[in-house]
């Protein structure tokens, strides 16, 4: 016999469900982007997340793209390239910038061992840094224009997907520092799964984003990076997070290079 006292819970009760199986998805979110808050996580539930940066990245090229999709800026490339960019950098935080320029300092200074990690935790930044922030940034607005008075939108909506595809990929390359903190939770991520999960969101949306031989050129230039930053990471002792950073970004401009 139907018992009316239970009906109310079981809407809540979904909902609650729901939001259990979306929390990895939103943990991703609100660490890569402002689009969710962060939320306050134990390490395995921050490790478990990490399958879903290939969504993230996804979110956030529809986003980045979906102004110039309606008309937004029309016939103006570099302002909406700049636009681009910079909701690109807001999006994220700078998030990733950060570990750009905190590895380009780094090897700048020359140093190995404990004064390159000295100057990765730095919260400072140097020459080199400030340098290759400028050219980057420039960098993708330019690529981003050109793209753009070429007719094109899709690259522009693979390059974040693609950046965020990466950092899995490149763990499985090299090992944490044991000083790594959030960066370690991606060596306990990697395994056959999240591989399997960011090659085929790399090869499905590469594919339909871009010519295939700009794919594979693609897939080339970032291999040659991601065997160099493993290198470091192994002389280094192992990588940070300060190394996801880096290849999320070189990640993201080597896609807008490609892509003309």
């Amino acid at each position: 016999m139907h018992d009316p006292e239970q009906t109310p819970a079981a809407g809540p009760s979904r909902l609650s469900g729901l939001i259990r199986s979306a929390r990895p998805f939103l943990l991703a979110l609100g660490f890569l982007s402002r689009l969710a808050p962060p939320l306050s996580a134990s390490p395995k539930e921050l490790s478990a997340s990490v399958l879903y940066y290939p969504l993230v990245g996804a979110v956030l090229g529809a986003l980045l793209c979906a102004p110039f999709a309606f008309g937004f800026f029309a016939g103006q490339p570099w302002v909406q390239a700049w636009f681009y960019v910079l909701g690109s950098v807001w999006l994220t935080r700078a998030l990733h910038l950060d570990g750009l320029a905190d590895i380009i300092d780094a090897l700048g200074s020359g140093k190995t061992g404990d004064a390159f990690r000295t100057i990765l935790k730095d919260s400072r930044i140097g020459a080199f840094g400030a340098t290759s922030l400028i050219l980057v940034l420039s960098g993708q607005i330019i690529l981003s224009a050109a793209i753009l008075l070429s007719g094109k939108i899709a690259p522009l909506f693979f390059a974040p997907l693609y950046g965020r595809c990466l950092p899995v990929i490149f763990a499985s390359l090299s090992f944490p520092h044991p000083q790594a903190g959030l960066g370690a939770l991606l060596s306990k991520t990697t395994n056959k799964t999240a591989l399997f999960l960011a090659a085929a969101f790399i090869l499905f949306w590469g594919a339909l984003c871009l010519p295939l031989a700009s794919l594979f050129l693609c897939l080339f230039l970032t291999a040659f990076v991601l065997l160099l930053l493993a290198r470091l990471a192994r002389r280094e002792g192992g990588y940070s997070g300060d190394f996801f950073g880096f290849i999320v970004v070189t990640g993201e401009t080597i896609v807008l290079l490609v892509a003309l």
